[in-house]
């Protein structure tokens, strides 16, 4: 649920580079041949994410062989360490640092947002390609936009607000000890379809029960927190400190975890009680 910046990478000069190291000369004449084709639909692609409409995006016309060998592009081009597109695929992964899709998983791989199983012309389309850690690729897999709300958030083209509180957390203390429980809501007519993937995007990434064991080393940090200064603050000042650390990395980053947990922790009058223990 991170934006990146557009890749730099231009589509055609990348598509021709990954084309022209076909070893089988017709093979080769035919995937160059479908140049023109093939920046067209990237273009389209482009235009189409930007107004929302990806949902409506449908796979160029091509013959047998064609999309055989504009399937195989990705592989052999850009994944195969000795692919002439191997640079492309290295520049896209190293774009972000942590997953953009849940936000805290480690990059393990690149991502088709649309498959490029169903859309072969664009598998090799840098706007297309977005890098993803395994657990996020492996709940997408082939899905593809249903409509325009029934759509995972885009990292290149759908931007959450960083002004607005869309991610919160509830703390509920139970029998095991203090637990975590994160949601999504963004209000507002200007961000109804954002909204809407908003949720849809957290549902079927699983995030709520994801970022819950994440959660857990966060709440390590708080107990120890607390329990330093439990001795010298009742619950009300205990809240009103949890609240100012709250703010504190809400003025760095107002949608992360840890500043979630941090206002659900100083709304909690039983954690701040003493109920905090793990």
């Amino acid at each position: 649920m991170r934006s990146l910046p557009l890749p730099t990478l231009d589509h055609e000069t990348l598509y021709r580079t990954c084309a022209r190291q076909t070893g089988i000369v017709a093979d080769r004449a035919i995937l160059l041949a479908m140049t023109d084709r093939i920046v067209v639909a990237g273009t389209a692609y482009g235009a189409a994410a930007r107004a929302r409409q990806l949902h409506n995006v449908t796979t160029i016309e091509m013959s047998v062989r064609e999309k055989t060998l504009t399937s195989q592009l990705y592989d052999r081009r850009l994944v195969d360490a000795k692919g002439a597109g191997r640079a492309a695929y290295d520049e896209i992964y190293s774009s972000a640092d942590y997953c953009p899709y849940c936000s805290f998983g480690e990059i393990y791989e690149i991502d088709h947002f649309l498959p490029k199983r169903s859309f072969p012309d664009l598998n090799v389309l840098p706007t297309n390609l977005v890098p993803i850690c395994h657990p996020c690729n492996h709940l997408k897999l082939q899905k593809r936009p249903l409509n325009g709300r029934d759509h995972f958030l885009h990292p290149y083209f759908d931007e959450l607000p960083n002004s607005i509180r869309w991610l919160q957390a509830e703390l509920a203390v139970k029998r095991g000890g203090p637990v975590l429980t994160y949601k999504v809501e963004l209000y507002g007519n200007k961000y109804s379809i954002l909204a809407d993937r908003l949720q849809y995007h957290f549902r079927e990434l699983h995030l709520e029960r994801r970022f819950r064991r994440q959660a857990a080393s966060i709440l390590n940090e708080i107990e120890a927190e607390v329990t330093q200064r439990a001795h010298e603050l009742d619950a009300r000042q205990l809240a009103a400190h949890l609240q100012d650390r709250g703010d504190q990395l809400a003025s760095r980053s107002l949608n992360s975890l840890e500043t979630a947990a941090y206002y659900a922790a100083a709304s909690s009058p039983a954690y701040c009680a003493g109920s905090f223990r793990n």
